[in-house]
């Protein structure tokens, strides 16, 4: 018989509140326990008349056996202290990931993780968090990759590991890598090992939201609208279920609700239904709103400006795209500036003023390079270009076609690429410089015949 070291109700208030910060419902910590939910119920309310089993049984679910029954020895005790510890580290990586940083390498030699098994995947995965936030995608690719590699070698033999889904934390951040590089098929491979990796009942249960909402985005950006609209809707029958509990902000931020709004207004308005697009941008805009979401609210202003640009209601989209812009003091993240202006020169260009079009795309321009944007740099090169022309600067024009034409070769996007060759070759023939026009004519001729030979790819 074990040898309680704290009251029932003292016991009861450990088990209730280590549960919390786990992040767990009763129902999670039974099924794990293998003990009923009236038995987690009583023991939480201090009215255990239950097996000792039992209680040993909750103890050891939630890590809490030292605090209830002195049971871990000074190795054990040292490794909770540390997955503690670590834990708290978790928690500040997104607010300040240098002072995380500087907290695994304090932990790391007071521990000493890199040598211990059981403590490494953790540390591993949040060193390559903190190097996520910093955006040094090849430091944070190579923990992540270690990570899952450990995970791999012990998932199956440790319980608490499948349940941590630490393996499909990985997985989801990879995929936001591989997104950030432009790999989209990468990004999306990597999606879908983490939601076939993902435990329901496990830790990180938000994790779920986020790899659905990741999958519907990278889709998006491939332009397969169908498979898009498949994914938006599967993530809208998940939030929908998980509303109808009562459960929805425990479990989903509030930032994967507005980006889903977002995202599936951006793929109806691309379908063509536009008002229906306006509908679901505009309840995500109040959402982002309401709780002051700055960033998600200045990209919405900019979706709903791109449909009433598609419904050719130019001065209502202007009006969007301005709204966007007024909020800049509030923006953290100021690659999304990017895009407004974008949509700003291209309204300006198309109302005949290639002077002000041109200040918004060397705006566009500048932001994209800063952040490494590939798209949004070739796409502003494309419309900076396109400006040179209206004012018959077919040298400059030239140039920035050029520009985007490598970038885009560079990158391997084929489609960006034959649309600046295109431009190119439209501009030599207005020049009169025939075989200059041939050559773009023979690129784009063998471009294409590179993606039929390989399925479009």
């Amino acid at each position: 018989m074990h040898q309680i070291k704290v009251s029932k109700e003292k016991m009861g208030e450990i088990f209730r509140l280590r549960r919390k910060e786990m992040g767990l419902r009763q129902e999670d910590v039974a099924n794990k326990a293998g003990v009923s939910i009236s038995t987690i119920s009583n023991l939480e309310l201090g009215n255990h008349t239950v097996k000792e089993e039992s209680i040993v049984a909750y103890a050891g679910a939630l890590g809490v056996a030292e605090d209830i029954f002195g049971l871990l020895s000074d190795a054990e005790q040292k490794e909770q202290k540390a997955k503690r510890e670590l834990g708290k580290i978790e928690k500040i990586i997104r607010a300040n990931p240098d002072e995380a940083l500087n907290q695994l390498t304090e932990l790391n030699e007071t521990f000493n993780l890199e040598n211990s098994k059981t403590l490494l995947p953790l540390a591993n995965y949040l060193w390559g968090k903190c190097y996520l936030e910093k955006r040094k995608w090849q430091q944070a690719e190579k923990f992540f990759k270690e990570t899952v590699l450990l995970l791999e070698q012990q998932i199956e033999q440790n319980e608490e590991l499948k349940h941590s889904n630490l393996l499909a934390a990985c997985f989801n951040s990879l995929g936001n890598i591989a997104f950030y590089e432009n790999k989209l098929k990468e990004a999306i491979e990597w999606t879908e090992k983490g939601l076939a990796s993902f435990t329901p009942s496990g830790k990180r249960d938000y994790l779920y939201y986020f790899l659905l909402y990741n999958k519907s985005l990278f889709l998006q950006n491939t332009n397969d609208l169908e498979k898009t609209n498949e994914a938006l809707e599967h993530l809208q029958q998940e939030i929908n279920a998980i509303e109808t509990e009562g459960r929805l902000l425990e479990n989903v931020r509030l930032s994967v609700i507005i980006q889903y709004y977002d995202t599936y207004a951006t793929v109806l308005n691309q379908m063509g239904f536009t008002e229906k697009a306006l509908e679901y941008a505009q309840k995500g805009r109040r959402i982002a709103w309401l709780n002051h979401e700055y960033d998600a609210l200045l990209t919405l202003w900019t979706t709903i400006g791109t449909i009433f640009s598609n419904k050719g209601d130019l001065t209502s989209a202007k009006e969007c795209f301005l709204q966007a812009l007024h909020i800049q003091p509030k923006i953290k993240r100021e690659v999304l500036l990017s895009p407004v202006h974008t949509h700003l020169g291209k309204l300006w260009l198309e109302q005949s003023d290639a002077s002000i079009a041109s200040k918004h795309m060397k705006k566009a321009l500048s932001i994209s390079k800063k952040y490494k944007d590939v798209p949004g740099q070739i796409n502003a090169i494309q419309i900076l270009g396109h400006c040179h022309l209206a004012e018959d600067h077919y040298e400059e024009a030239i140039k920035q076609f050029e520009t985007g034409c490598n970038l885009a070769h560079q990158h391997e996007m084929h489609e960006q690429e034959l649309a600046l060759l295109d431009d190119l070759s439209s501009t030599y023939e207005k020049m009169g410089d025939r075989d200059k026009f041939l050559t773009c004519v023979e690129q784009s001729y063998r471009i294409r015949m590179k993606q039929k030979i390989g399925g479009g790819t």
